[in-house]
């Protein structure tokens, strides 16, 4: 895409940050979205369905065959015209073939209702009726089993560059300016909390499971997380010992590095956040249906195991990429 082109609703931007003009509403928001998606389950038929519209395609003439042979057998017999049809509609009535019918998709309609008021969102029918063979739940931890609203808990220069926390604040909160991530908004409330002026940043882009990168006053840097500085070729040196410590407490760590014009690590930002109500209930209660729990993250082993321990999930796996989670 170049400046000027259409961007499509729905389109997901990879890398880098774009400044958008809305130019459609309404139907096309993302809460539009999420209806549709709501209706087309409820309009969709599961496999259950598709047995009962056969069976109700058999079904059915019988039953209209069995009411016409009562009506028949009653005049046969003797009866009034009265009695014969009362007693061939009571056979249609007991009988009752548009219940058959009518069942299944009432019962879809209801489940994916009640599933949306509850934040879940089916997108398939099939998928709520294999729901009873789950057999086990792989989480997410940041806004999945946690609030999704870190907040900075410890941060420390490199030697090196100095202990001027306020200059490093800037610089990461440079590189952060207009990304909706919670750690970048940790960053940022933080450096407005302070008061700090922020730079502009060119050539700002996303490190997919890594960071964020860009070019400030003719210096090139990076802020992200242990893999970042690793792929980096750099080492934490003297920060070392703060990382191994707050990655111990369960915090999540964020690196800033310059890679030009010179190649040194600057600085170490730690974050902390807290569990989402209910997430240990949810745990315990899957539990108790003999559901196993898993816990699937991008963040370090640290953080991911004292939040999989406080849950009472034995099962995790920490510092996948975004791309890798499917595989696993």
């Amino acid at each position: 895409k170049q400046p000027g082109d259409k961007v499509t609703g729905g389109a997901i931007n990879g890398e880098g940050r774009l400044l958008i003009s809305t130019r459609a509403l309404g139907a096309e928001s993302v809460l539009a979205r999420i209806i549709r998606l709501v209706e087309a389950a409820q309009s969709a038929k599961a496999p259950i369905q598709h047995l009962v519209d056969r069976v109700s395609q058999v079904f059915v003439p019988v039953v209209l065959l069995v009411a016409m042979a009562t009506l028949a057998g009653w005049l046969l017999a003797g009866a009034s015209l009265e009695n014969a049809l009362i007693n061939a509609v009571t056979v249609l009535v007991i009988a009752c073939p548009c219940a058959l019918g009518l069942a299944t998709p009432t019962a879809i309609m209801a489940g994916t209702g009640v599933a949306a008021r509850h934040g879940i969102l089916i997108k398939d029918a099939e998928a709520l009726q294999r729901a009873h063979e789950v057999t086990a739940v792989v989480f997410d931890k940041t806004g999945t089993l946690t609030s999704g609203t870190p907040n900075v808990t410890h941060m420390v220069a490199d030697p090196a560059f100095g202990t001027d926390e306020n200059a490093l604040l800037q610089l990461a909160g440079a590189l952060q300016r207009g990304s909706e991530h919670p750690l970048a908004k940790a960053v940022l409330d933080m450096a407005a909390a302070r008061g700090l002026v922020l730079a502009e940043v060119s050539n700002s882009r996303a490190l997919p499971g890594r960071g964020v990168a860009g070019t400030l006053q003719g210096r090139d840097l990076a802020l992200g997380n242990h893999r970042l500085l690793e792929e980096s070729g750099l080492r934490p040196g003297e920060l070392a010992d703060d990382a191994v410590a707050w990655e111990a407490e369960g915090r999540t760590l964020s690196w800033l590095i310059e890679s030009a014009p010179r190649r040194q690590v600057l600085g170490l930002f730690a974050f902390g956040d807290t569990l989402k109500a209910g997430a240990a209930e949810a745990v315990a209660l899957l539990n108790t249906r003999r559901i196993s729990s898993h816990l699937l993250t991008g963040d370090n082993r640290g953080s991911a195991r004292v939040v999989a321990e406080a849950l009472g999930i034995a099962d995790v796996l920490a510092e996948v990429l975004p791309a890798d989670k499917a595989a696993k």
